[in-house]
């Protein structure tokens, strides 16, 4: 089994990407609030977090909105963090690189797509677990 973190504020959001990856084999922890998906990564290890963001005010809100993608990264620096935006952002993709993000998916996206990202997450995080 593989485990897969989801944060995502959006209930419809969260259940349906948390279905599909369910039904490909993989073992799922979801969350509705970010804040509350941190602390798991001081328990277990995760192959990859679809961390799903809503970024529409200003720099302070984006602070605050990364402070918990920081603690996740220096929790586990070799999760990839695999952030999903509803419109895209050059500053804020600027700033989430910065925080070491492995990949920004926009909504809307399909399906296979979000398959896609995380089995390349998922495929990153072996080979930098083998030693």
């Amino acid at each position: 089994m593989v485990d897969v973190l989801i944060s995502d504020e959006d209930p419809v959001s969260l259940r349906s990407m948390e279905a599909l990856l369910k039904a490909d084999g993989f073992e799922v922890e979801s969350f509705s609030q970010l804040s509350k998906a941190v602390a798991p990564c001081l328990m277990r290890k995760f192959k990859t977090a679809l961390i799903s963001i809503r970024h529409k005010g200003g720099s302070e809100e984006a602070e605050a909105m990364l402070e918990p993608l920081r603690m996740m990264r220096e929790l586990d620096s070799e999760m990839p963090l695999v952030v999903i935006c509803d419109q895209e952002s050059l500053e804020m993709e600027r700033k989430l690189r910065a925080v070491g993000i492995f990949y920004l998916l926009t909504k809307p996206f399909s399906s296979e797509e979000l398959r896609a990202v995380v089995e390349s997450a998922i495929s990153k995080h072996n080979r930098e677990a083998v030693p």
